[in-house]
């Protein structure tokens, strides 16, 4: 199928596995050894602004003045050029000229929009490079540089030296940016980057080589695949439904050859509490220690568990009960200090046994 969009999936995939999430495209200026020519020199970073070419300016004049004579001014007007060497094959994209991508360059400021956007549809430059080169002149301009002439295209000599260098944002906030705002020229030079860090020519074709490489390196389904661009607007793509749903494989180490086969024992995962201690599982030929090893003398036990010294068991004391008949002769519980009243019950009271008339008539003892 056609993926569009969904292709920027594998792209960022394959950057993001090859370069890792803390790499920065770097954009320099490098100065000639006669300190006359400068260039500038485009590493691919189409996030590139007005104001990274500024302070990029600053650094470039703090080391013309070190060369110069009193350490005040620079050292003579100087030439400027721009190298974009780093990117090969036709900068146009097959569906360019369009709003949606700007020519594929090494050199770009805000990835070639005309309106000050930083996403959607947009009037592109047809020269992004030429414009970051002259917007490079003007802010050496401001910072005390005499730029001689207008900026041409021209690769940057072998001694010559780096005086500013500018990174940009992390791999992974790239990748994001790409995915969040469907960022064709993001993507497309993450393609690019790819392609280098895998030794094939920063190009379209380059491009497609390195990305589908470094997805059969994470054994992800790309039977079927035709990467022809980084971003998915090319007709000419083509993936298969798993590919963007399925997720790449962990990297294993491969085991060492057994020696000899290992002996087999049933998984012990019974749950063993230890006196004092958290629950814990219990290990596979683990044997827990004698309980007398467990604490040693002198060590003041928790209170739960404590043991209760041999002896015979404890008795279940009861308040004493005193009981006399009623009348239908059931048997009631009597209070301490209570006397029965009516007639005597068949439990003869303290002072009832006490008088020898009571005992020898069994009739009520009357006080006189």
């Amino acid at each position: 199928m056609t993926p569009a969009s969904t292709i920027k999936i594998a792209t960022t995939t394959a950057a993001l596995s090859v370069l890792g999430p803390d790499h920065r495209i770097a954009t320099t200026a490098a100065l000639s050894p006669d300190s006359r020519t400068l260039t500038l020199v485009g590493g691919g970073d189409p996030t590139l602004a007005k104001a990274d070419l500024r302070a990029m300016a600053a650094e470039a004049a703090h080391a013309l003045r070190e060369d110069g004579e009193d350490g005040e001014d620079p050292a003579g007007p100087v030439r400027l050029t721009y190298d974009v060497s780093r990117y090969t094959g036709p900068e146009l994209h097959p569906i360019s000229p369009n709003e949606n991508i700007a020519p594929v360059t090494a050199l770009m400021i805000d990835e070639g929009r005309l309106d000050g956007s930083d996403r959607g549809p947009a009037d592109r430059t047809d020269d992004p490079a030429g414009d970051a080169a002259r917007a490079f002149a003007e802010a050496l301009e401001k910072a005390g540089v005499q730029v001689t002439g207008a900026p041409r295209e021209a690769r940057a000599a072998d001694e010559a030296r780096t005086v500013a260098t500018h990174r940009s944002a992390p791999l992974s906030a790239l990748a994001e940016r790409t995915l969040t705002n469907s960022d064709n020229d993001i993507a497309e030079a993450l393609a690019r980057q790819t392609a280098i860090a895998k030794g094939e020519k920063a190009s379209f074709a380059g491009a497609r080589r390195a990305v589908t490489n470094e997805l059969k390196k994470l054994q992800l389904p790309v039977g079927g695949a035709h990467f022809a661009d980084g971003s998915g607007l090319d007709r000419k793509d083509r993936v298969t439904p798993a590919l963007p749903h399925r997720p790449p494989r962990p990297r294993r180490r491969p085991r060492p050859p057994r020696t000899a086969p290992r002996p087999h024992r049933p998984p012990d995962r019974r749950i063993q509490r230890h006196p004092g201690r958290p629950l814990r599982t219990r290990r596979r030929g683990h044997r827990p220690r004698p309980r007398q090893d467990r604490h040693p003398p002198g060590r003041q036990l928790p209170r739960r568990n404590r043991r209760r010294p041999a002896g015979p068991p404890a008795r279940l004391r009861l308040p004493r009960l005193r009981l006399h008949l009623g009348r239908r002769g059931r048997t009631r519980p009597r209070r301490p200090g209570h006397r029965p009243h009516g007639r005597l019950s068949g439990l003869r009271t303290r002072r009832a046994a006490q008088d020898p008339h009571h005992r020898a008539t069994g009739s009520r003892t009357v006080d006189a």
